[in-house]
């Protein structure tokens, strides 16, 4: 029924979860059948999938996930140039759940504020980068406002977009979240991990296994958190037919990272094929079942990780 139907799309638009994939594919009977059950526009849309695992590192606490993600459609046909679909990945932080209290605060509000908040644009003046920032830097003012969390969260933000016969991805980055892009067999990164080991990445001073087991692997240096001086990172491409968008946490990097499993790929021309985000996309699945299967992955690797570091 359509109610059943309306019920199980919000069910899966509330998850919380800690890792997100995204497949860029249109299915057209999909997208008809959803505009008919939810009046929704007929835009073009991503298919979405989500996943997550605590790990073992806050297992013991009572609310172990400070993560928070969520994928919003657009449902105002008026507003369609805003872009069809929204995914947030965001990372708490402040332990004690004060992380999840500010990532699911952040959640909540940039939705809010990108879709309905910041006034519409004249005709033909967007700029959706900058209104992706304003986004984040709206909510980074009312963390302080409301003194939500001390540590507060990093984040990335996407709006897929169509653009006449194009179709667009918009990233919006703070923190050691990472967004990447899986395209003809090559993994490539498309947001700077603003942490001390990003740095020294983005310098080419260590490797990427050398990023993993270093002692300041995990001090981030730009958060949504109050502070005046936060640099929002954005990005856009087109998006091309097979182009497959992941976001994760630092806790699918790290351990990935130690166990020498990605290619710092943040150059088009010299990047290295293959690598564990194109063997976990392979071919023929959904994107749900790409979430699944980059969980499930990082999660032997982050054993493995652990038991070498207690040896």
């Amino acid at each position: 029924t359509v109610q059943e139907a309306a019920a199980r799309l919000m069910q899966e638009r509330s998850n919380r979860l800690g890792t997100m994939a995204t497949l860029q594919q249109q299915i057209s009977a999909t997208r008809a059948q959803l505009a008919q059950l939810q009046n929704l526009p007929t835009a073009q849309r991503a298919d979405t999938g989500t996943a997550e695992d605590v790990g073992n590192k806050y297992s013991g606490r009572e609310n172990p996930m400070e993560d928070a993600v969520d994928i919003v459609y657009n449902t105002d046909a008026t507003k369609q140039v805003l872009g069809s679909t929204l995914m947030l990945e965001i990372d708490g932080m402040g332990g004690m759940g004060k992380g999840a209290e500010a990532a699911e605060f952040i959640k909540n509000r940039v939705p809010q504020i990108y879709f309905s908040e910041i006034p519409m644009p004249a005709s033909g003046t967007l700029d959706i980068e900058a209104r992706l920032k304003e986004a984040l830097q709206r909510v980074n003012e009312e963390i302080r406002e409301q003194g939500i969390s001390p540590g507060g969260a990093v984040a990335d933000v996407t709006v897929i977009a169509q653009e006449g016969d194009k179709q667009y991805a918009y990233v919006a980055h703070i923190g050691d979240t990472e967004t990447w892009l899986v395209r003809g067999g090559v993994a490539y990164l498309l947001t700077k991990d603003q942490s001390i080991v990003g740095e020294l990445l983005s310098m080419g001073a260590i490797s990427v296994r050398e990023a993993g087991r270093h002692p300041q692997a995990n001090v981030v240096q730009g958060a949504l958190s109050g502070r005046d001086d936060i640099n929002v990172e954005t990005h856009a491409f087109e998006v091309r037919e097979g182009d497959i968008l992941i976001s994760v946490s630092d806790g699918v990097i790290d351990p990935l990272r130690y166990q020498d499993q990605i290619f710092h790929n943040i150059d088009f021309a010299q990047a290295k094929p293959g690598g564990f985000f194109v063997e976990a996309v392979g071919t023929g699945k959904t994107a749900a079942q790409i979430a699944s299967d980059i969980v499930s992955g990082a999660r032997v690797h982050a054993d493995k990780t652990e038991k070498e570091k207690n040896a």
